[in-house]
Parts: structure tokens; sequence; C-alpha cells
């Protein structure tokens, strides 16, 4: 297996500088989408077991699904979004230097904040997920999540959400 990996290494080395740039770029772009896409799977099973995850996985829905629709709340979601996800990507530097720091006394504390600092990073990747102006549901099933969403974390849909979903089912908007 080393040889296949020294051949291709060997291989596209012989590439142009502009296509090895490209395919370094793609390889980044390639990783950090399956990383996020792993993170995001790995949050929301983790939410399964764990209550607070949960509830700041409902919380981030929420914000990102009710709020961005009401234009009086962009820039604070906007704001919230952005605190949260410096906050995670502290604490994954933080992870990061303590593993750096420890290297020399325990052999695999590095590793382990590299992964720490990764596990941080994508965290906060998911607190600024695009905020898409058209969405792939309709109205109808976005408000009807924002309902459910309320539901298991207050008990109750808010008032604002019943009345935009009465609309939408008679069909005003």
């Amino acid at each position: 297996m080393p040889e296949i990996l020294h051949q291709s290494f060997e291989a596209v080395t012989q590439w142009p500088v502009i296509v090895q740039g490209a395919l370094g770029s793609a390889l980044f772009a390639l990783i950090s989408y399956i990383g996020q896409l792993l993170v995001k799977r790995l949050v929301v099973t983790l939410a399964q077991f764990n209550q607070n995850l949960r509830e700041e996985n409902l919380h981030r829905e929420l914000i990102h699904t009710k709020h961005i629709l009401n234009s009086e709340f962009t820039d604070r979601v906007m704001l919230v979004s952005v605190f949260q996800a410096s906050n995670y990507v502290v604490s994954g530097l933080i992870f990061l230097g303590l593993g750096w720091l420890f290297d020399g006394i325990v052999p695999l504390s590095f590793k382990i904040g590299v992964l720490g600092f990764l596990y941080f990073t994508f965290r906060a990747i998911l607190w600024l997920e695009r905020f898409n102006v058209v969405s792939k549901k309709t109205d109808l099933q976005i408000w009807s999540r924002v309902k459910e969403i309320e539901t298991e974390l207050f008990g109750k849909p808010e008032n604002d959400t019943l009345e935009k979903l009465n609309e939408l089912q008679r069909g005003k908007v």
C-alpha cells in the first residue's frame, strides 16, 4: 500500500502547479464538507442521549428557521450565531493548546487536542451554517417544524407561530 501512495505522490508532483493547487483546494473543500456532515450527524446522535445538547440543537434550529424569516431579527440572529461560533472556536483553541502543552508529558495529548479542536470547530460551523433565502421546504413545512420545536422546548407553541400557521393553512400567504 505505501508503494501506491508513493507512486501517486510522484505522479501528482509532475502535474502543473495550478492543477496541484486546484486539486488541493478541492480536497480541502471535500474534507470540510464531509467533516461538517459528520459532526452534524454526531451532534444529532449525541443530542438524543444528552438533553443539554438536544436543547442547544433545537434552539439553534429555532433561531435559524423562525427568526431568520423575520427581517427585524436578522441582525440579532447573525450576532448570536457569530457569538456562539466564536465561543466554540475559542474552546477548540484551548483544547489544541492544552494538547500541545502536554505533548511531551502525555504521548497522545496533541492528537487528542487536535481531535477536540476539530470537534469544536465543526460545532462552530453548525452555528454559522448558510442562511438560505430560498428554501426547499414550503412555508407550511417550515412553520410546522417551528411549532414542533417550540412545543418541545417550551411546552406549547408561541402565539405568533400559531397565527402564521393558521394563515398558511387558510391559504392567505
